[in-house]
């Protein structure tokens, strides 16, 4: 027997249900749309639970709102858990930020820490934060520099603007105005205030020299660069 005349059948069988799963998921989102919750999370919670990642974390979010099911935060994690798994970044996001909510900082960094690998800033310097602030006992600065470099290298404004105020103050890394004032002024061209109002606080403290150098390495920056 030709093991292709297996095959394409199997293939087409299953672009079918694909292809039925995707339609699926149109007119549960259009149900969430026209604010037939009810309808929305049944749709939803029969394709979650044959193992679709975007059901489950739509699952998810309902049980958190408390839309078309009676709220259940606890619900919501083991929907958001289970998308999770399946690499889903925006039920890691969630998830990770549930767990922290719910003091449970070690497995909420571990799943941010998943999701800021998938290369979104927000999350990069959320999971920053957490490790500043101490994810599990004494704050570990290498890594939490570590992941707000890589949102500041990738133009993310809050993230600049946050090794702006290191460098200006010298937490957690050497006192350098010049880098301060840089990584402010960068932010600042997106149209962050609070690092357009910081940049010039420090340039009172800075000579013409210094803040004519920072500048200038402002301006030469490029993303992922640094």
């Amino acid at each position: 027997m030709n093991p292709h005349r297996v095959l394409l059948p199997l293939i087409a069988a299953a672009m079918i249900i694909s292809g039925a799963a995707v339609a699926d998921m149109k007119s549960a989102r259009r149900a969430f749309l026209r604010a037939d919750y009810a309808a929305a999370h049944a749709e939803f919670l029969r394709l979650a639970r044959t193992g679709d990642a975007d059901a489950q974390t739509s699952v998810a979010e309902m049980y958190l709102a408390g839309r078309g099911v009676e709220q259940n935060p606890q619900q919501a994690v083991e929907w958001f858990r289970a998308a999770a798994r399946q690499g889903d970044a925006v039920a890691q996001v969630n998830l990770g930020l549930l767990l922290a909510r719910a003091e449970m900082l070690e497995e909420a960094a571990a799943w941010l820490k998943k999701a800021a690998e998938q290369g979104d800033p927000q999350t990069q310097t959320q999971l920053a934060t957490m490790y500043f602030q101490g994810v599990a006992g004494a704050p570990d600065s290498a890594n939490g520099l570590k992941w707000l470099r890589r949102a500041a290298n990738q133009g993310f404004a809050e993230a600049q603007n946050q090794l702006g105020f290191m460098y200006a103050q010298g937490d957690g890394v050497a006192r350098d105005l010049v880098n301060a004032y840089a990584w402010y002024h960068r932010a600042a061209m997106q149209g962050a205030e609070d690092s357009a109002v910081e940049m010039e606080r420090l340039a009172d403290h800075m000579t013409a020299a210094q803040i004519a150098k920072a500048k200038q390495r402002s301006n030469d920056w490029k993303p992922g660069a640094d």
